[in-house]
Parts: structure tokens; sequence; C-alpha cells
């Protein structure tokens, strides 16, 4: 699995985003580390991805610990979800901001929400993105859990690793944003 330049270049700058969504209470925790397979892990409050080879992100102070059973219980999933292509999905991003600036940009900004169906998870389209950039869209397959979609963390993999996504609780009023 050889990524070009720029795919390096957009995973690492991705995995970097996810590092500095940690909050600053847990700063310590920011940063990579590995398990005992070697795989590098990148994890914050809502994302946790798992590399087969390591992207060039600074290390943690402290490792966050075991979390095989984090992706042992999501891999279980078996809702299989159909992915946007990462067109759509930015030409979505750019879209909301657009339409509704004052909602969803600067710091802080609202979540732009990205609905998987009924009876499907929603998810952070920005937090997908990130996935899709550091694990690489082309042969991404996601997973949610079918009987705990609304809370269960949403299950990623691809030839350069997996990842796991917390979804966002649907409220009644967005059910149309779809």
């Amino acid at each position: 699995m050889n990524m070009t330049k720029t795919e390096l270049r957009s995973a690492t700058s991705a995995a970097n985003k996810i590092i500095k969504l940690i909050s600053k209470a847990r700063k310590d925790y920011a940063g990579c580390f590995y398990d005992k397979q070697g795989r590098q892990i990148i994890i914050s409050e809502c994302i946790a991805i798992r590399l087969n080879e390591h992207l060039p992100v600074p290390e943690a102070k402290i490792p966050f610990g075991n979390v095989d059973n984090l992706f042992l219980s999501a891999c279980q999933n078996t809702e299989q979800l159909d992915l946007l292509s990462l067109e759509y999905l930015k030409d979505y991003i750019q879209n909301a901001k657009d339409d509704e600036p004052e909602r969803y940009k600067g710091r802080n900004h609202e979540p732009i929400a990205y609905d998987f169906g009924e009876r499907s998870p929603m998810v952070n389209a920005e937090y997908l993105l990130l996935i899709y950039k550091t694990l690489g869209w082309q042969n991404l397959t996601a997973k949610a859990n079918e009987d705990k979609w609304e809370t269960s963390p949403i299950y990623f993999s691809s030839d350069r690793g997996d990842g796991i996504l917390m979804p966002i609780k649907k409220k009644e009023c967005v059910k149309w944003t779809r």
C-alpha cells in the first residue's frame, strides 16, 4: 500500500486535525501511539484511527491505553452504509458553509450533520471527511450497528487500516436534511 505524495500529505494533515480535536484538559493524550501489533493509533473524542503504515505525526505524551476492545466491538457491526464519494462529501460540506456561514463557519461552529438515512446514523460530515482522508476513501467500507445505530460507533476499514466514528444524536428537527 503505497500512498502518493498527495495522499500522504492529505492523510497526515487529516491525522493532525484529528489530534487537535482533543480537549485542552486531555492534551497529554494528543498525538499518536502504537499498539502491540505496531499499528499507529490516532484518537480524539469522537474518532479513533488504527493505521498499518505510520504517518509522520507527533506522539502523545501519554498513550491512551488499549483500544482493542473499542475496535473489537465496532468491527462486529453488520449494517453496510453507502458512502458518498470524496468529491460529493467535500461539496456537501462546502455548500452547508456557503448556505449558512453564521452556523457553519469559524471556530466552535455547529457540526455539519450528514444523515445516512432512515434507521441509520447521522455523523459530523467534517469528521467523516477526516476519516476519508486518513484511511483513503477509494476502497473504504463503513458498517453501523443495526440495532443501536444512533449511539454505537461506526466502523470503517480500508487497506490502510481501520477507524471508528461516533454518530451524532438525531434531533427531530433535522429529519428532513437528506
